[in-house]
């Protein structure tokens, strides 16, 4: 109970971090076939926030990409596959407190934990399919291409009444740019786009990395 009422809920405090988590989400190809299903994934994660309101992410994912032919157009698409991708992410993250830092405002605490940032990486795709032509099954051989996440999100941080970080929740949604082959069909059009989602929800530890770091305003 005494840890409990120490806790309070805060959009960033004031301390360097460092912090282990995980996530689970949804995930949603957007390839070659007609019909976009969503699907599990797991994240696990290191963070080292330098300030409030910036951080470097290195995040390992895992989990399902699937697709099938809508009925409509079965007849010129029988694209269905099954990914399960393992993916490996270094990323920067911005939130909106770094351009806006007036915790006087009331609004501060509630538009601050917004945040934008993109990455590099890469992922390892292991494919099951349909061949169109033959309608067998056909296990794809694993192959890598590199990956562009573009993600954006709102995160808390739950912190003791002296600012020390202790949680920190993140919902958050990102676009996963990828190479050709997240189907394992290999479209050769110039207009193939290939790219998956992931929606999720978040859970950090943090650890309070040395002092206290001070705020700097513009009236210093």
């Amino acid at each position: 109970m005494l840890v409990a009422a120490s806790l309070q809920l805060k959009a960033q405090d004031y301390f360097r971090q460092l912090t282990f988590g995980g996530s689970v989400g949804a995930t949603k190809a957007l390839a070659g076939a007609t019909t976009h299903k969503n699907d599990i994934a797991f994240s696990g994660n290191i963070g080292y926030y330098p300030t409030p309101y910036f951080n470097f992410t290195f995040e390992e994912q895992g989990g399902k990409l699937v697709g099938s032919p809508a009925a409509a157009t079965l007849y010129k698409n029988k694209k269905t596959f099954v990914n399960n991708y393992l993916s490996f992410a270094f990323g920067a993250n911005i939130s909106v407190g770094s351009f806006y830092d007036n915790p006087e405002d009331g609004l501060h605490k509630y538009i601050s934990p917004f945040y934008f940032g993109g990455g590099l990486g890469i992922i390892n795709d292991r494919v099951t399919r349909l061949d169109q032509l033959t309608l067998q099954t056909v296990d794809v051989p694993a192959h890598m291409n590199f990956i562009l996440p573009l993600k954006i999100g709102y995160e808390f941080t739950a912190a003791t009444r002296d600012e020390i970080p202790v949680l920190k929740v993140d919902l958050a949604f990102s676009f996963n740019f990828t190479g050709r082959g997240i189907d394992g069909y290999y479209d050769q059009s110039p207009l193939a786009i290939y790219f998956y989602t992931y929606t999720s929800v978040g859970l950090k530890y943090a650890i309070r990395v040395g002092p206290p770091q001070r705020r700097l305003n513009i009236d210093d």
